[in-house]
């Protein structure tokens, strides 16, 4: 999994979809700062949990999002 990726996808879809990091902290029960850490590349292991959350707030697959 290429974190640098994930980052890029998950700015660009929340970029898309106009979802601050706020509202999708609060949708998948992170911190905002959490979540700057996932848009920063500065994550090296978030869970497939995690992914799914986020893949499910953004309306995308876990495939869309980490490739």
């Amino acid at each position: 999994m290429n974190n640098y990726v994930i980052a890029d996808n998950i700015c660009k879809f929340c970029k898309q979809k106009q979802i601050t990091v706020e509202q999708l902290a609060e949708a998948i029960g992170k911190s905002p700062r959490q979540v700057n850490r996932y848009r920063n590349a500065q994550c090296k292991n978030i869970s497939f949990s995690t992914l799914s959350k986020i893949a499910d707030v953004l309306k995308i697959s876990v495939t869309e999002l980490v490739s």
